[in-house]
């Protein structure tokens, strides 16, 4: 894994002929194809596939990339602003799903901002409760001197609103998703509810975060391209067409 993580540092060449002394000449050579795929993120999965390996982990690997990279597109990331990066290696002891790293664009020298992944069994080391989540780890020293060189600080400034909270019932985290992109270009603040818990403890999350209208949606919402609004303070609920959301 440390030679892995010295790739780009050490350049394709000297990484072989060390990993060819570990694991011999035939599978460092095929490994080092692996690392060296290129093109879109698209590209870069159906090479993967091409590779045709027939191993669980493998599969299920490429199936979590495929859909991270979906979800991306559907908050709405930039495709251009990630990348699938096979040389990114840290942490296998404990991330048991996707890792990543954060680079400032225009900034790339001063390396990765934050960096972080998915774990499933970390909290078990402290209590019997199953508490999977993601986390990262920011440099903030660094990412304050680049933020500062740039001009970023002096110029930004903060908007602390909550006009929405989305809360999807089932599984229509798509169409959420949709309808917080519709209320972002309206210029409203607008959140997912993304944990799979209760409706009950969805609304609590609500009045804690002092938010006054909630989106409900369910199927019947999807269906008719609808939403549903509760008004937290009133208590009052209605459904109106997602293009009259806003009116």
């Amino acid at each position: 894994m440390i030679l892995i993580d010295k790739y780009d540092k050490i350049g394709q060449k000297c990484f072989e002929d060390e990993l060819a002394g570990i694991i011999g000449d035939e599978k460092s050579k095929y490994l080092t194809r692996i690392f060296n795929i290129q093109g879109t993120n698209e590209e870069i999965l159906e090479e993967l596939l091409k590779l045709d390996i027939n191993n669980e982990c493998f599969t299920e690997g490429i199936n979590e990339l495929s859909q991270v990279k979906s979800m991306l597109e559907d908050i709405g990331v930039d495709r251009g602003q990630f990348k699938i990066n096979l040389k990114i290696i840290r942490g296998l002891d404990y991330y048991t799903g996707t890792v990543f790293e954060t680079i400032l664009v225009g900034n790339e020298d001063y390396g990765s901002i934050c960096s972080g992944g998915r774990y499933d069994n970390l909290a078990e080391n402290y209590t019997d409760k199953i508490l999977p989540g993601v986390g990262i780890s920011i440099g903030i020293t660094r990412l304050f001197f680049v933020l500062k060189e740039i001009g970023f600080i002096e110029n930004y400034k903060i908007k602390n609103k909550l006009d929405y909270l989305i809360i999807p019932i089932g599984d229509t985290i798509s169409y959420c998703i949709k309808v917080m992109r519709y209320l972002e270009e309206k210029g409203y603040g607008v959140s997912v509810y993304f944990e799979d818990n209760s409706i009950k403890k969805k609304m609590n999350f609500a009045n804690k975060l002092g938010v006054e209208n909630v989106i409900l949606i369910g199927e019947d919402e999807i269906i008719n391209n609808q939403v549903k609004i509760k008004n937290m303070r009133i208590g009052n609920e209605k459904k109106v067409d997602l293009t009259y959301i806003v009116d």
